[in-house]
């Protein structure tokens, strides 16, 4: 056990360096010496000579001892119980027999190895073991401390009843003071038991069943204590919760709403506290908290369910509708296509997959022409589901391309035309403004003549009924004088230029002319001078001049009512 040494070290004098080493085999040794893998023998160092002297030597005999092993000593615990207890056997590592005992407390219960706790009171007592030197090696000892106990205790079993619905603790039917530790085991195997706690409920009401508590003791072995349990019936009142019910539906069974096994033969509790029947009516009773109460057998207590009542108005998502939409339509909120008077709070399917709808909007311009069905469904919980469609045509409005309008500088008017395109041209119509259209494609329409003055307006629709295309403008005619008086015209008869057309007279509704023949007499005269309706025809409705009026020049006066000054001139007949 001693460290390694180097062999030089072990030569007296003052020996050269320069030297080596040789066993007594003659095999080459190396320097140096491991005491845990060498053996006894002579080790011979041989220096060699020089200039003519031979190799000087010296030798070194070592002797090797084994060292004596006590072992480890501890600590260990033994039964008061126990005469025969092997101290040699409890101690650590690899003791050397041989050794001697020391009863270091005078026991007197010692012999040999052999100790005998039947002798002693409780406690500790020491102990060592002594082996002798050996050689060089110096003496061992290993000290052996010895605790006398009395053991574990596994408490006092016995009899005990619990209720069938709880996870029971067995600790809490022993008696004593068991000590913490041991194993539990489900004699019978009824796979009730986890640790210490056995659920009740797994067991069968009314038998025996045994649970054993087993505690070992290091020296004194097992001790154990049973259990036996006997389980009263749980009055189980099922799994209470929430219950939908929807007004005007038909009463339902209280009991039959409740979660798990409920055990039957219990008594209702209304919102008020009051005893209540085993029905519920949505007509006549109140939404809240309905106990179920079961009476409880001891050691079991009274149980209690509770449902929540909740009435509630059943689905409802409307009337199925239809409705037409146009190409160039905003979006559209669709709930307000529902008939009906559908809830709030349903959610839309796309049932053709358009992706056109979001959220509740239909985004029309992602649409083409077509009839497609969204449909709205409304979830009531405890009362089911309702649908209704809504299916969506979406058409082509009208569109007008080719406005134009072309003046006539004769008879300063002027007409408008323009073509329609998409929509329904069968039920093409054009309000505001007179005019023609034709009866194919292209689609034109052409207005009646306009006088100068007159803008013009017109508002083109279909049977689509979408949003109807404006058409307005104002005259494209430009003149230096507001209105033309020609210089003759002639009533003859032939139905050519038989009143006098004064051209853009129309514009000015306000105008007054009154026409005087060469001798300054009136012989017409009028107030909102209109070309149609109040015209002069070369008569003359004055007493004087009553009737068709010569051939000649006659003179007038015009003024527009504008504020303008009056315009004035002459004008020759000619029948």
């Amino acid at each position: 056990s001693d460290p390694p040494v180097q062999l030089i070290s072990l030569l007296g004098g003052s020996p050269d360096q320069q030297g080596s080493w040789w066993d007594e085999n003659g095999n080459s040794y190396p320097d140096m010496f491991i005491p845990d893998t060498a053996s006894t023998g002579t080790f011979i160092y041989v220096v060699p000579g020089a200039g003519g002297c031979g190799n000087d030597t010296a030798e070194v005999f070592i002797e090797l001892f084994q060292a004596p092993n006590a072992g480890v000593g501890g600590a260990i615990a033994v039964c008061a119980t126990d005469d025969a207890v092997n101290l040699f056997d409890a101690l650590g590592g690899t003791p050397d027999p041989g050794g001697t005992w020391d009863d270091i407390d005078a026991t007197g219960a010692l012999t040999d190895s052999i100790f005998d706790a039947t002798a002693v009171a409780l406690g500790t007592y020491e102990f060592d073991y002594e082996l002798p030197a050996n050689g060089t090696c110096p003496p061992a000892s290993a000290t052996l401390l010895v605790t006398v106990g009395l053991g574990a205790s596994a408490g006092v079993g016995g009899n005990d009843t619990v209720c069938g619905g709880v996870v029971h603790d067995l600790f809490g039917s022993l008696g004593g003071n068991p000590d913490l530790g041991g194993v539990w085991s489900d004699d019978l195997g009824t796979g009730s038991l986890n640790g210490s706690e056995v659920n009740a409920w797994e067991l069968v009401p009314g038998a025996t069943t045994p649970f054993t508590y087993t505690v070992t003791t290091p020296g004194c072995g097992d001790v154990s204590a049973t259990v036996i349990l006997v389980v009263t019936e749980y009055p189980d009142p099922g799994i209470g919760g929430p219950v939908v019910v929807c007004t005007g539906s038909s009463p339902i069974a209280l009991f039959d709403q409740l979660g798990g096994s409920p055990d039957p033969g219990g008594e209702w509790y209304g919102p008020n506290a009051q005893l209540h029947g085993p029905t519920f009516d949505p007509l006549s009773d109140p939404g809240g908290s309905y106990t179920y109460l079961l009476p409880g057998t001891a050691p079991c207590n009274d149980t209690t369910a509770v449902l929540q009542l909740f009435i509630e108005e059943p689905p409802n998502a409307g009337a199925d509708s239809s409705i037409v939409i146009c190409t160039n339509a905003e979006d559209l909120y669709l709930f307000d296509a529902l008939g009906g008077e559908p809830s709030l709070n349903g959610t839309w399917i796309d049932v053709d997959g358009t992706d056109a709808l979001s959220m509740d909007t239909l985004l029309v311009d992602s649409l083409d022409m077509g009839t497609y069905e969204f449909q709205y469904l409304v979830s009531v919980i405890g009362c089911g589901t309702d649908t209704a469609r809504v299916l969506v045509q979406v058409v082509d409005g009208v569109q007008i391309v080719g406005l134009s309008s072309v003046c006539n500088e004769q008879d300063r008017t002027y007409t408008v035309s323009f073509t329609i395109e998409g929509g329904d041209p069968a039920s093409y119509s054009i309000s505001g403004l007179n005019g023609s259209l034709s009866p194919s494609a292209p689609y034109v329409f052409l207005s009646e003549v306009l006088f100068t003055g007159q803008d013009f307006y017109a508002v083109v629709t279909d049977s689509n009924d979408c949003a109807g295309q404006i058409v307005e403008g104002v005259s494209p005619c430009d003149f230096e004088d507001d209105v033309f008086v020609p210089g003759a015209f002639t009533p003859d008869g032939d139905g050519i230029n038989e009143t006098l057309q004064v051209p853009g007279i129309e514009s000015f509704p306000s105008n007054s002319l009154i026409i005087f023949n060469r001798w300054g007499d009136v012989v017409f005269e009028a107030s909102g001078y209109d070309n149609r309706t109040i015209v002069w025809d070369g008569t003359s409705d004055k007493a004087a001049f009553s009737g068709p009026l010569p051939d000649g020049t006659y003179f007038y006066v015009l003024d527009l009512g504008d504020g303008s000054d009056a315009r004035r001139g002459y004008i020759y007949l000619q029948r």
